[in-house]
């Protein structure tokens, strides 16, 4: 199924140009012995006859590359009877050839990308092709028709539709005959251009498609769970397929650089090797079958599978083999590729020190889900990687990064979390406590509600957003802003209270919205009483189930409990002239001075 290789490589040689050598060496040699006083003419050998045409499939297509074609001669004591002249007769681009031979018949082999090997004019071997006689005048216009195998192109991609990393070809593996569970890979693997398509040729039949590419995994097959046994099946007619579309599971991209101790000094890879787990070794785990180039500077990049490796570093000629975090592959450190994949990760060798313990860590529960931040203080150069770990059940995630989500858990069921940097020289674990993932539902908590006028106030927001913008605005009583959230969905906002009354403070993320209340309390009373007489007083804009005191310098007061609609209402009467000065406060906090004349 792949492109032809060039007919030199065969052995074969150009007929003409082996006919033509004895003549030319029998010319040298008797020029060489005549003299000019005795030399006799020497007739000119005949020459073979001419045969000439074209070669084509039996719907007259011309073939796909065509390269050669070989005139086996009769011969009666070759073990089938006809004898391999091996003399490749060049087709051109046209599907025309032009040759001379011997007088005789002859079974005619073509070679062409989309013929299968050994395929004959007329049969698929020798004793079954059509004979062709020479006659002495040759053969001229010669029809040649071969059958060919079925065309199948297509494109191959990932699963979103994009092109795979360095398409490398597509093998087609073939049903046995005899046995329909058992598939045989092809000797040949039909190239992909860079965007993943393919141009294949295969007989007619049942195939099941193997892709190879870079970011694939090993033996990775069209369909079903991606494996041959349950791999879809593509029948394949003899007219063939065209226009195929192919979507293929990707790996996560792995990649970073090697660094020493000072993050600089040492000695870099050659080679890194891949473990990954195997149960059927003797040390449960075995190599993947990936190894992977450092360049000078220390940068590697590959793609993995997501799940949990043991990394071993290869130096210099004879190979000096290392692995990461211990002596042995058991001892090594299990690093673990997050289904995101990981760039920019720095893997520290030779390190005599474990990494600093991580600093300000914040956490975020989340849908079946638990994100960990955190600022770290490393030692330069020193940390290759975080972890963070939920049990029960071991759930992981790995980051060179600051954040990293533990996602596959079960909402309502509490976690502990542990943090580990992990370097070659150690690890540093830090416990997170404890955690319970739930459906996050988008808040903002203000660190209080009763203000005055001129107050500031610190809202606490999370659950807006990976990084979210988030819009503030309310009214009657605040002045609207933008603030961003960090990589949990968590920010603050400080916000200035310009007007009295009830303010509702709405935030907005994307689609998330959320609001905050609050409360500056508006007190009623009259500057004038009639004693003996009830005098009305009343607090506006109150937090329901806010304390409400009227205090007077005579002495009297009034006090209650504001409501649900955020009020609070009664009355007080005063029995001797005179001016009174009162305050209001609400839990508290005073909310005005006011003087009554009582006559």
């Amino acid at each position: 199924m792949t492109k032809a290789t060039a007919p030199a490589t065969s052995g074969r040689t150009n007929s003409r140009m082996l006919r033509a050598l004895p003549l030319l060496i029998a010319s040298v040699f008797m020029t060489s012995l005549a003299s000019p006083s005795n030399a006799t003419t020497t007739p000119a050998p005949t020459a073979d006859p001419t045969v000439s045409g074209k070669v084509t499939n039996l719907k007259g297509k011309l073939l796909a590359e065509a390269t050669c074609l070989y005139f086996w001669a009769k011969d009666v004591s070759a073990p089938l009877g006809w004898a391999d002249s091996n003399d490749c007769v060049f087709i051109d681009e046209r599907g025309t050839f032009e040759d001379q031979l011997p007088v005789g018949d002859y079974k005619v082999e073509v070679e062409a990308t989309n013929v299968v090997r050994g395929m004959f004019v007329g049969g698929a071997d020798v004793t079954k092709a059509t004979t062709i006689s020479v006659p002495a005048k040759g053969l001229k216009g010669l029809a040649l028709k071969v059958n060919t195998m079925a065309t199948v192109s297509g494109k191959v991609v990932d699963l979103k539709g994009q092109e795979i990393i360095n398409a490398n070809c597509v093998n087609f593996w073939s049903q046995s005959p005899s046995s329909p569970t058992t598939w045989t890979k092809p000797l040949d693997c039909a190239e992909m251009d860079f965007d993943g398509s393919f141009t294949a040729y295969v007989l007619p039949g049942k195939y099941k498609i193997e892709v190879l590419a870079d970011n694939v995994a090993l033996h990775v097959f069209v369909g079903g769970d991606n494996t041959l046994a349950n791999a879809s099946v593509v029948n394949v007619p003899a007219e063939g397929l065209s226009k195929l579309l192919y979507k293929m599971p990707v790996q996560p991209e792995f990649g970073g650089k090697i660094v020493g101790s000072d993050g600089l000094g040492m000695v870099k890879p050659d080679a890194l090797y891949i473990w990954g787990p195997d149960a059927k070794a003797a040390s449960g785990w075995s190599l993947t079958g990936d190894v992977w180039d450092i360049d000078k500077r220390g940068n590697f990049h590959s793609y993995l599978i997501p799940g949990p490796y043991k990394l071993e570093f290869a130096y210099g000629t004879p190979s000096v083999r290392k692995f990461f975090g211990g002596s042995s592959v058991q001892t090594a450190t299990v690093f673990t590729m997050p289904a995101n994949g990981m760039t920019g990760a720095v893997i520290g060798l030779g390190l005599t020190q474990p990494p600093a313990t991580p600093t300000s860590v914040q956490t975020a529960t989340a849908d079946k889900a638990v994100s960990v931040a955190w600022s770290h203080t490393n030692i330069p150069g020193a940390m290759s990687y975080a972890i963070v770990t939920a049990t029960p059940g071991g759930a992981t995630c790995m980051t060179t990064a600051l954040q990293c989500t533990v996602s596959g858990l079960k909402n309502g069921t509490t976690y502990n979390l542990s943090l580990a940097f992990v370097g070659d020289g150690g690890t540093a674990v830090s416990s997170l406590g404890t955690f319970t993932p739930n459906v996050p539902v988008f808040t903002a908590t203000p660190d209080t509600r009763l203000v005055n006028i001129g107050a500031t106030v610190t809202l606490a927001i999370s659950n807006a957003g990976s990084n979210g913008r988030i819009a503030i605005a309310g009214k009657p009583g605040i002045l609207a802003q933008v603030v961003s959230a960090n990589p949990l969905g968590y920010a603050t906002a400080t916000i200035k209270i310009v007007a009295a009354g009830v303010t509702t403070v709405t935030l907005k993320s994307g689609k998330l919205a959320t609001t905050a209340t609050m409360f500056v309390p508006i007190a009623k009373w009259a500057t004038s009483a009639k004693r003996g007489k009830a005098t009305a007083l009343s607090v506006a804009a109150a937090p329901a189930g806010a304390a409400v005191v009227f205090t007077f310098t005579d002495g009297s007061k009034l006090s209650g409990i504001a409501t649900a609609k955020n009020a609070f209402a009664g009355s007080l009467t005063f029995t001797k002239a005179g001016t009174y000065t009162g305050t209001v406060t609400v839990n508290g906090i005073s909310y005005g001075t006011s003087t009554i004349v009582v006559s």
